[in-house]
């Protein structure tokens, strides 16, 4: 996904993917109704996203792998909304298209051939989501810590190129994305993920973390960065911000709506996991997220960024 250029994932895609993935657009796809009003990436339509998943042969039982070429900046995303749906089988394919080729495995052109629909059901979310007015109680009861995932010089409000009002929320911290990443692109270990979120967090629990970005795409990652540490959060999704009740963290103005996001990933793709032919990758493994305990509504926290 690149915001200067929508079609460029479609075409790395078609350079060359794991062969049966399926191509998914994140502002197409990925992605409600365009709207400057609801930022540029506000959730899709709950029953279109089921309904297209099924298209493409996802069942309730089957393992659903998501990757791209962003270190899973972009993956995240669908791996939250899968989520979202109710379907725990899913994982991130860590280190994504770069650690597929650098093991060796084939790359295809060609287009999956047509899948037979499955069944996947409507069952409750495992994700809660949090609008504007409940983000603002969240940051009045003295426990909830907001959590950004973008930049540090967005962050800091002195890269705007992006956001339409440079800042931060008032007492976010930050945690760039790049962070929870290795050189080639991989996770850190859990250990070493675990000490970061310990130091950052300072002995606040996980449950009170809100993750935060710009538009709903990056937050995703620190999530899962904070569930392979073993300390899943009860993580909030923000749908957007708009300019109601938000100040930033930046002389006191406010956020007009959920900001922009410098998403700059070619690829999301999709597969269906069944029994593989494939042995596991050596230094790649997936990703799978651990069951964190439920809210006091029964759902799961991630905040959309």
């Amino acid at each position: 996904h690149r915001l200067d250029d929508p079609q460029a994932g479609r075409r790395a895609w078609e350079a060359g993917h794991i062969p049966s993935a399926h191509f998914l657009s994140i502002d197409d796809d990925l992605s409600g109704r365009h709207d400057p009003s609801l930022g540029r990436h506000p959730l899709p339509d709950r029953e279109a996203l089921r309904s297209k998943l099924a298209a493409l042969g996802l069942s309730d039982d089957t393992q659903l792998v998501v990757y791209d070429d962003q270190g899973g900046a972009m993956a995240g995303r669908l791996w939250m909304l899968a989520r979202w749906l109710g379907h725990r089988h899913v994982a991130l394919l860590d280190g994504g298209i770069a650690a597929w080729q650098r093991a060796g495995y084939p790359m295809s052109t060609e287009a999956p051939a047509p899948a037979t629909p499955g069944h996947l059901t409507e069952r409750p979310t495992l994700v809660t989501l949090l609008n504007t007015a409940q983000l603002m109680a969240a940051l009045q009861d003295g426990h909830s810590q907001v959590v950004d995932a973008r930049p540090a010089e967005r962050f800091q409000g002195k890269d705007t190129s992006m956001d339409p009002v440079a800042g931060h929320i008032p007492g976010a911290i930050n945690r760039p994305l790049s962070q929870n990443l290795r050189p080639d692109g991989r996770f850190k270990p859990a250990e070493v993920l675990r000490h970061e979120w310990e130091t950052l967090l300072a002995g606040r629990k996980p449950e009170d973390i809100i993750q935060q970005c710009g538009s709903g795409i990056t937050a995703n990652h620190n999530l899962l960065s904070m569930e392979l540490a073993g300390q899943p959060p009860l993580s909030a999704l923000l749908e957007r911000l708009d300019q109601r009740s938000v100040p930033t963290g930046r002389q006191g103005r406010i956020v007009p709506r959920q900001g922009h996001h410098a998403c700059q990933a070619r690829r999301s793709g999709l597969m269906q996991h069944r029994p593989s032919t494939y042995p596991r990758m050596p230094g790649a493994r997936a990703a799978f997220r651990r069951h964190a305990p439920k809210n006091r509504q029964g759902g799961h926290r991630v905040n959309h960024g």
